[in-house]
Parts: structure tokens; C-alpha cells; sequence
């Protein structure tokens, strides 16, 4: 990993960054906007099942696409006045067949997991949404067709992005200072690690 994630701080990287996780502990969505960058990235990508979830200051950390695939509401809470997301998520299709508790069981997670993103995604102001759900996470090699699909997507919003570019947003601002009294997000910043 050390080759492709540089021994640098979040606070150096030229534009502003940070990374979403979630705490097994408490539940809550952690903002990690300091701190050591590979400690970020590693706690954003543990996928739950797949990756090791990671240890920092008495926080149990894993993905942060667990509550917000799209991080709408913590770009609102860091200042952005403009949200573009990318949902790379699938929707859920009818499904009509359930041959046990457990398939029943898993189609109510994933409904209740579809509503929550869907909610969530309604605070950016566009939505980019390539047509990537063939690819698998795990199919490293298709990248490049990845990327071109979301290249393409992204400039057939060109003209909304400009257009919102041009405007000002200062309902996002009330917005804004509503959810910084929201108590299940929490900020974090990681000290030297």
C-alpha cells in the first residue's frame, strides 16, 4: 500500500480532501478531514467482509459508503456551497421470489439501504451517474473503461455544471448550519500517526 498512497497528511494534499468512514462502535459517520492520509484511505476501503476494518483512537473504523455512499451531507457540513455526487451504486430492481427468512431478510436491508442513499443523494445539486453497475468492484482491470464511462457521463452534465458554477447557493449555508446540530455525525481528526 505504502507504494501508492504518499507518507503525507490530508492537510498537504493540494485541494481540499477529506474522507468518510464509519464507527462500528457507535454507529455514527466519522469525518476525517486530518491526520495521516493512508490511515484514511485504508479506513474508507475496508469494505465490511472483505477488508480488515481499522483501529484509530478507540474507533472501529470501515467504509463510510455504509451511510452515505454519496457523501452529500458531509460535504455540506465542510462548507461546499456546490455538491456534485457520483453514485456508482446499483438500484434495486422487483424481485418477486423469496425462498427464505433470509432472503426476506436481506431484500428489507437492501430497501432500507436504497431509501437511505436515495434521501441522502437529494442534497447534491447534480448527481452523476455513470453506467458502471456491470463492472464489479473488484474488476481492477476494467479502470480505464470505468473512468471513460464517468468522463462521458460527467461532460453530458457540462452545461448544469456550468450553470450552477455561475450561481450562488445560500440556502446551502441554512442548510448547512442545521446539520452541524445533527448528532450522528461526528468530526474527527486523526493526531500524528
Amino acid at each position: 500500500m505504502d507504494k501508492f498512497i504518499p507518507k503525507i497528511r490530508i492537510e498537504e494534499l493540494p485541494i481540499k480532501t477529506a474522507y468518510i468512514a464509519t464507527d462500528l462502535i457507535t454507529g455514527k459517520d466519522v469525518i476525517i478531514k486530518g491526520g495521516n492520509l493512508k490511515d484514511a484511505v485504508l479506513a474508507t476501503g475496508a469494505i465490511p467482509g472483505v477488508f480488515t476494518p481499522i483501529e484509530i483512537d478507540e474507533m472501529i473504523l470501515v467504509d463510510g459508503g455504509i451511510t452515505q455512499r454519496v457523501p452529500t451531507i458531509a460535504a455540506m457540513l465542510l462548507g461546499a456551497d456546490i455538491i456534485i455526487g457520483v453514485e456508482v451504486g446499483k438500484d434495486i430492481t422487483p424481485k418477486n421470489e423469496y425462498k427464505s427468512a433470509f432472503d426476506i431478510m436481506m431484500r428489507s436491508n437492501a430497501i432500507t439501504a436504497s431509501r437511505l442513499h436515495h434521501f441522502i443523494n437529494q442534497f447534491a445539486d447534480i448527481i452523476i451517474k455513470p453506467p458502471v453497475q456491470q463492472i464489479k468492484w473488484y474488476e481492477f482491470e476494467r479502470i480505464d473503461e470505468a473512468v471513460e464511462l464517468g468522463y462521458k457521463t460527467c461532460l453530458e452534465k457540462m452545461d448544469h455544471i456550468r450553470a450552477l458554477l455561475k450561481s450562488s447557493y445560500k440556502i446551502k449555508k441554512v442548510i448547512t448550519r442545521l446539520f452541524k446540530r445533527t448528532p450522528d455525525l461526528e468530526f474527527v481528526r486523526f493526531y500524528p500517526h
